[in-house]
């Protein structure tokens, strides 16, 4: 393990075999997400022990799952972030390559996190920026944005605190408080007070299925010893938005998420009574800084403040209403 010079031998292969096995469980499995066959893994496995002079890997002859050593796995976590930052290299050239030709950013966005705040940033920074050309990537799912990221072939991207683990560099733009969705005309329109966390709890509730937001939701519910009453769950949020106008339920969600020109719907405030969330964007932080990037991070939070000062404004305006009412 102390001779240095046998670790100079290790290579980029080597290292990624071995993420590879640790990803996958199996020199098969590990082939197949590399795209070699499987004696190359094999291969390159007992190369890189033989250089670093300890064992890496446990084979249980008979068995076709492998588990990676302790030694392997501290490996494992330096040779993932060598990797990372080799796609970040990649990813640095096959920008300036473009940036030659015409600047351009490419913006990861789910519609969950960023429809709300999106276009009035776009609309800044065509003023401000008018030669930066924008690409807006819309990846299926939070992993497959982080995913992105990693890989460079976004350059930033909006996501809800806290990250995962990852090579990843943030900042908070935005709190976004909760609200309360329900049907326009619904008894919940008459109130003159917020709900209370018991009264949400039996409420029939519309959950968008396999959100971040929604998991965090009923985590925070089963900490207050309550368990939400989940009636139905949509895939998406124009789905929740016609279930709730249709009087199915109500919907807990970000107040981003509302559309304040349908007409079918109500949002009642909840700052208080249900905990928000932070908005960030995020980047890959062994990404060479570019122009573009910094530009859009001080546009976006110009942006995203102004935005909180608004409904910040419009939210003290309606509890203020509310007190005139109730009086």
């Amino acid at each position: 393990m102390n001779n240095r010079d046998a670790w100079f031998g290790v290579e980029l292969r080597h290292l990624a075999a071995l993420s590879a096995v640790s990803r996958e469980g199996s020199f098969r499995g590990a082939a197949d997400s590399l795209g070699y066959v499987q004696s190359a893994v094999s291969q390159r496995i007992v190369q890189l022990e033989r250089l670093v002079g300890v064992r890496l890997v446990d084979r249980t002859r008979g068995s076709k799952k492998i588990r990676v050593t302790p030694m392997g796995e501290l490996l494992v976590e330096h040779a993932d972030e060598i990797l990372a930052r080799l796609q970040a290299a990649r990813a640095d050239l096959a920008s300036r390559s473009e940036a030659d030709r015409e600047e351009t950013l490419r913006i990861g966005v789910l519609p969950a996190v960023a429809t709300g705040l999106l276009p009035g940033i776009l609309r800044s920074l065509a003023a401000k920026a008018p030669e930066l050309r924008i690409d807006v990537a819309e990846p299926t799912g939070a992993a497959d944005l982080f995913e992105r990221v990693e890989q460079g072939e976004v350059d930033v991207a909006f996501a809800e605190l806290p990250l995962p683990a990852g090579p990843f560099r943030s900042r908070t733009v935005l709190r976004d408080p909760s609200v309360l969705l329900v049907s326009a005309g619904s008894e919940w329109t008459d109130r003159t007070e917020p709900p209370t966390v018991e009264e949400l709890a039996r409420a029939p509730l519309v959950a968008l299925e396999g959100a971040r937001s929604t998991s965090a939701l009923e985590m925070w519910f089963t900490a207050q010893g309550l368990a939400p009453n989940v009636a139905v769950r949509a895939t998406n949020e124009a789905i929740l938005r016609a279930f709730v106008a249709a009087g199915l339920g109500v919907a807990i969600v970000p107040r981003l998420a509302v559309e304040p020109w349908d007409a079918r719907t109500v949002s009642i405030d909840l700052a208080g009574v249900v905990p928000g969330r932070r908005l960030a964007i995020c980047w890959h932080e062994a990404r060479v800084d570019r122009g573009a990037l910094e530009v859009f991070r001080e546009v976006t939070t110009r942006v995203a403040g102004e935005l909180g000062t608004r409904r910040g404004a419009a939210a003290r305006e309606d509890v203020r209403a509310i007190g005139l009412a109730a009086a």
